[in-house]
């Protein structure tokens, strides 16, 4: 970053549907790469709890490849309705970031990066929680996967679809459910609009199941939405609930979330979280307590990281069932986007342009030696 040039301040509109889908999966892709090769660039994801349920999360990591470090943040109210946990509440999320090498303040984002695939589609930081979804999907998934379950109508759903077809653009179709018909027939009708491809919705959850290559969970319930005995051989499962753990320490919930029941646990051939160490620091039902009770489960869990420096296996044969749970540690795609963002704002001139010192101090005499 040159000595005068200015930090940005983003407002909402000015990036919205700003980047592609598939630019802001690859990003991510690539800065956890390289996060598993330097692990000091990236941290795990964080969350504090007011006694209200406010919830504060932090995603902290670096992208040198594309210009950024730095933090993001989002705070929701979360509230837990039957088997659902929803939001009644939700503050604009902010990404701060600056620049690797001088560590000059370059970009200040308000709001929920929106593609532009999807401009008005809106839920928790559904961009970045997609694309880090695909981390895992793609090092698992075959290769000619040619049709997708996705278990979730909303927002989440509609992008974890969308990024699905980045990295995998043989995929042709689509089946798609949930509870309400209204929901899921909307969300075909879209979808199917958005991505020129067959998607339609099914009265029962098992038709999402059968002949998926790949199956999506991105919903908001609590409990699973699938019996794991109806996978069949060469399937790929992705889910993204996490961690309720503030919920359980504050009396709100009596279990931790699962989207995934013990059977599909017990019957994958391979387990992938983004990495171990989340698992530990949220104590997750999936993962973390399954592998405390099951051994057999604990030996079969690997993190991506692993993965990709070649200290462990992924899938190795197409007849395996692999399974990948988004663990939510993606700080390091989060400013790889923003450094994207930023250099699209830059070239489109949008944003306000914050007429001060991107430097709070800098020493005119150092060279760097």
């Amino acid at each position: 970053m040159e000595r005068n040039a200015k930090a940005i301040l983003a407002r909402p509109e000015d990036h919205r549907g700003l980047l592609a889908m598939e630019e802001a999966v690859k990003a991510m892709i690539a800065a956890f790469r390289n996060w598993a090769a330097d692990p000091l660039v990236g941290e795990l994801r964080r969350r504090t709890h007011t006694p209200e349920n406010v919830r504060i999360t932090l995603h902290q990591g670096g992208a040198p490849a594309y210009g950024a470090t730095g933090i993001m943040t989002h705070a929701e109210h979360v509230r837990i309705f039957g088997d659902k946990q929803r939001y009644p509440r939700r503050g604009r999320p902010v990404l701060v970031i600056y620049d690797p090498d001088t560590a000059a303040l370059k970009l200040i984002l308000v709001g929920e990066m929106h593609p532009k695939e999807l401009p008005d589609a809106n839920s928790v930081v559904a961009m970045p929680t997609a694309c880090a979804s695909m981390i895992g999907t793609d090092l698992l998934a075959r290769k000619d996967c040619r049709t997708a379950g996705v278990f979730g109508a909303g927002d989440q759903a509609k992008h974890h679809l969308l990024a699905l077809r980045s990295i995998r653009p043989t995929v042709e179709k689509a089946r798609v459910y949930s509870p309400t018909p209204a929901t899921r027939e909307a969300f075909a009708r879209e979808m199917s609009g958005v991505m020129g491809i067959e998607v339609t919705a099914v009265d029962r959850p098992e038709r999402v199941v059968e002949s998926a290559d790949v199956i999506l969970c991105a919903t908001n319930s609590n409990v699973p939405v699938f019996d794991g005995n109806w996978l069949a051989p060469g399937q790929h499962v992705t889910s993204i609930v996490s961690s309720n753990i503030g919920l359980l320490k504050r009396g709100h919930v009596r279990q931790m979330r699962r989207e995934i029941d013990h059977t599909t646990l017990e019957r994958a051939d391979v387990l992938m979280t983004n990495a171990w160490g989340q698992e530990e620091l949220d104590k997750t039902a999936v993962f973390w307590e399954m592998s405390l009770d099951r051994p057999r489960i604990a030996d079969k869990i690997v993190d991506a990281g692993q993965v990709i420096r070649g200290e462990r296996k992924g899938r190795t044969q197409d007849a395996q069932i692999t399974y990948f749970k988004n663990s939510a540690t993606w700080g390091v795609g989060a400013a790889a986007i923003g450094g994207l963002i930023h250099d699209k704002l830059r070239e489109q001139k949008k944003g306000v342009v914050l007429d001060f010192d991107p430097f709070e101090y800098f020493d005119e005499e150092w060279r760097g030696e």
